[in-house]
């Protein structure tokens, strides 16, 4: 797989951030993802098994990312 720069502006991925801890806030609020006992949903775990269905190779690290983000 060939590496691709992608170029990304600064206060769209801010924007980004913030609207994924909001939902992620919104989800743990509404106990989707737990139930009273501490234990995974039902549903938690099915996206949990999907989301492990992923390659790793189709997806990129932390690092990456950041020279992505911070390369000029």
């Amino acid at each position: 797989m060939e590496n691709q720069m992608i170029k990304v502006d600064a206060n769209d991925l801010k924007k980004l951030i913030l609207n994924v801890e909001l939902i992620k806030e919104f989800l743990l609020s509404r106990e989707l993802y737990r139930d009273s006992d501490g234990e995974l949903t039902d549903w938690a775990k099915m996206e949990l098994e999907e989301a492990r269905k992923i390659p790793d190779s189709e997806n990129i690290s932390l690092e990456e990312m950041e020279k992505i983000i911070l390369s000029p």
